[in-house]
Parts: structure tokens; C-alpha cells; sequence
């Protein structure tokens, strides 16, 4: 071990009280720093997380569309996924609930975010899955095989192109039950056809050989279909895709991009303002560590003075000095990490406990030791030091040993 090294080492350990205010000093300002950046950016990613997991990974909707249409887009190369099932309608409760219904279809439901929670899926045309909040809305319990009594209500243009409407009552056996994330329904206002707004689905077989359905529902005349689209082409095949179903009719378009876009850009609006809050911040608490840290080298002149005096020269003089501050950066971070791992910790177990007590949810922040971070603070703390030493350098190469010792500290 050199002796800078070990200078600096009992420098540290006779100066205990200075040491301690030092490395507290630049742990408050790492601390701080620390957790307006790493805290926000925890919520951040949340954030996009729950956009895709609530409401899935596809980009666009298109409800109404002709087969030859699809086999146009699943041509188009900068599709990458077609997932299609038939748009059969509305069905509605005797309680007025309405409910779209389409034919079921597991891809439909895997790319849509749906999880099936009991039951199967429909083997005939009589059965049906609904979506948990349905039954809620109905007022009806979650037994699988109940009948329940609907209308069903299909918009249709005729051979005349006259707009029609299809109504038929009809009885479904419930044999399924699917659900999304809480989270998707979690800004509910328990307004009236709430159900509408959130899209709330049944899902029964293909019935377009039905012979009420077949000149209506068939798969020759309307399809519901998600798509997935290449990366920075969605408005491209958007237009695209507009274009080709301009012509028909009840066609409709709905894209989750643009809810997902929204929490997305809401999260990069908040990242830029921390940013930029914590950019103030570190800015103040490197001035603060640098005139700490250059306050702690002028004080010092007699023994400095002193060192000198014994015969140790400049180089090993100023090694001393950046070695110690590095230990204080170093330690400083340490304690800072802690302390911050902490407050993230606690951060993260009080929100999941909130979003428990408020949505029923499980825990959706899951704690991760922030390494990269603690590293990362660990250099700027480092580059800070070195600075204020780079700051004191000319004052300590032109220092006079006689004046120096004459120094009171």
C-alpha cells in the first residue's frame, strides 16, 4: 500500500468529525438526486407496462371488414399479425346491458390481453364466454352452464343497399369466462353503459352457417380483426388500410396505438420535467459538493504545509489528495445507495399496497436492487471530487510552506 494511500486512510481516521460532515454532505446530494431520478423512472416504466399489458400488444382494430380486404392486409408486408374473428352483432341482457359478440377464437383473445379464468371456449353455437364484467353488469352470478336470455341485434345493409336491423332472441349457455387486466378497467366511473365505452365482449362459435346469420354475420360479409404492425410504419398502413374500407359500410376503425401512444408520451412528459428538475438539482448539489470538498483542502494548509516540510513531493502530494477524495465519493455513495434502496424499497411496497386497496390488484412494482444506478451516481460522485481537487490544484502547487505553517486551521 503506498503511502498516499495510507496518508489519506488516517487522515480520514483522525479527522473523524470533518470525515463523517463530508461524506454526509455529498450522500445527501447523491440521495436526493437518487431518488427523483430512480423513482420516477420506476413509475415511468410501470406506466408503458401496464399500457401494453391492459391494453395488449396488437396496434389496430378494424371492426366490419369484407374477407378480401383482410387478404389484402395480410399481404402487405409491413403487417406482421392478423388475428380475426366474426363481428356478429350485439347481444343484450334482460337488464338492457349491451354486449358485442363475435365468434370465439383463442389468438383473438391471447392477442387482445383476454385470459380465460374458468371455463373453456363455445363447441356449438348455443354456448357462449363472457367477459367477467358482463356478468357484474347483468347482476348475475359466475356459474358456468346457466342459461341466459339475450336479444341479439345485428346492423346489416341489404341487397339494396338499405340499412337494416337483424333482432333475434335467443338463449346461451354460459360455458366460459374471460377477463382483462384490472387495470383496464380501472378508471371506471360506474357510469350508465359503462360496458359500451370499455368495449365489453361475448364470444360464441362461428355461427355464420346459422340460417338467420348466413346473409348477414357470414364470414363473405363482415370480420373483426386486430393487426400487429411493423415498427414506424402504424401510420403508414393506418392510411393505407383507411383508404381500402373507406367504401364500406359500418366499417370501423379503433386504435389501441393511440391509447398506448398517450400513456407513453405522458411518461416521456414527465421523464423530460424530472429531468430537468434533477439536472437543477445535481447542478446545485455539485457546487455544494465542490465547495465542501475545496473548503476541506484549504483548511488544511498547515498540515498540507507540514507534509511538505517533511520532504514529500508534489506528485505524492496531490495523489494523497485525489485518492482521499475518491474514498470520500466512494463511501458516500455507498451510503447513499442504502438509503436509496431503501426509500424505493418502501416506495414501491406502499404503492402496491394502494393499488391493492384501490383496484384488488396483486403487486405491480416489483423491487429491483437499482446496481446500474448505484454506479452510475458512483461516477458522477467521483468526477465531482476530482474536479474540486482539478479546482484547489494551483492553489497547492504555488502554497508556501512558511505561510502555510503559520496557517491556524
Amino acid at each position: 500500500m503506498k503511502i498516499s494511500f495510507k496518508l489519506a486512510i488516517a487522515y480520514m481516521k483522525e479527522q473523524k468529525g470533518r470525515t463523517i460532515a463530508l461524506i454526509t454532505s455529498i450522500a445527501l446530494a447523491v440521495i436526493l438526486v437518487f431518488a427523483l431520478n430512480v423513482i420516477p423512472e420506476t413509475q415511468s416504466k410501470l406506466e408503458i407496462k401496464e399500457a401494453y399489458k391492459n391494453f395488449s400488444d396488437y396496434h389496430v382494430e378494424y371492426s366490419n371488414l369484407e374477407n378480401d380486404t383482410v387478404d389484402k392486409l395480410k399481404k402487405d408486408k409491413e403487417v406482421t399479425e392478423i388475428n380475426d374473428v366474426l363481428g356478429l352483432g350485439k347481444i343484450v341482457g334482460k337488464n338492457g346491458t349491451s354486449l358485442q359478440l363475435n365468434s370465439y377464437s383463442k389468438d383473438f383473445l391471447d392477442s387482445y390481453g383476454y385470459e380465460l379464468i374458468k371455463g373453456n371456449g363455445p363447441k356449438n353455437t348455443n354456448e357462449i364466454v363472457l367477459e367477467e364484467k358482463a356478468l357484474k353488469e347483468m347482476n348475475l352470478r359466475d356459474d358456468l352452464n346457466q342459461e341466459i336470455d339475450f336479444k341479439i341485434v345485428k346492423y346489416y345493409v341489404d341487397k339494396n343497399n338499405k340499412n337494416q336491423i337483424f333482432s333475434k332472441d335467443k338463449k346461451f349457455k354460459l360455458v366460459g369466462i374471460v377477463k382483462k387486466p384490472d387495470g383496464y378497467y380501472g378508471n371506471s366511473d360506474g357510469y350508465t353503459n359503462e360496458n359500451e365505452y370499455y368495449g365489453v365482449k361475448a364470444f360464441t362459435k362461428d355461427n355464420s352457417n346459422e340460417a338467420n346469420f348466413k346473409n348477414i354475420s357470414g364470414k363473405n360479409d363482415y370480420n373483426k380483426i386486430n393487426i400487429q404492425i411493423e415498427k414506424g410504419s402504424d401510420k403508414k398502413v393506418e392510411n393505407e388500410i383507411s383508404k381500402i374500407i373507406s367504401k364500406n359500410p359500418f366499417s370501423k376503425v379503433e386504435s389501441k396505438y393511440n391509447y398506448k401512444n398517450f400513456y407513453i408520451k405522458q411518461t416521456e412528459k414527465n421523464t423530460k420535467e424530472t429531468l430537468v428538475i434533477v439536472g437543477l438539482i445535481l447542478l446545485i448539489s455539485s457546487i455544494n459538493i465542490l465547495c465542501i470538498i475545496k473548503a476541506n483542502i484549504m483548511t488544511r494548509m498547515k498540515e498540507l504545509s507540514t507534509l511538505r516540510a517533511i520532504g514529500m513531493s508534489t506528485k505524492k502530494f496531490k495523489k494523497m489528495i485525489i485518492k482521499e477524495n475518491i474514498m470520500y465519493a466512494v463511501f458516500a455513495s455507498i451510503v447513499a445507495s442504502v438509503f436509496a434502496s431503501h426509500s424505493i424499497y418502501e416506495f414501491n411496497k406502499l404503492d402496491n399496497l394502494a393499488r391493492r386497496q384501490v383496484f384488488g390488484a396483486k403487486e405491480y412494482i416489483k423491487f429491483v436492487l437499482p446496481i446500474f444506478e448505484s454506479f452510475e451516481f458512483l461516477i458522477v460522485s467521483i468526477i465531482i471530487c476530482l474536479i474540486a481537487v482539478f479546482l484547489c490544484k494551483k492553489k497547492i502547487e504555488k502554497m508556501s510552506i512558511v505561510e502555510g505553517l503559520n496557517t491556524n486551521e
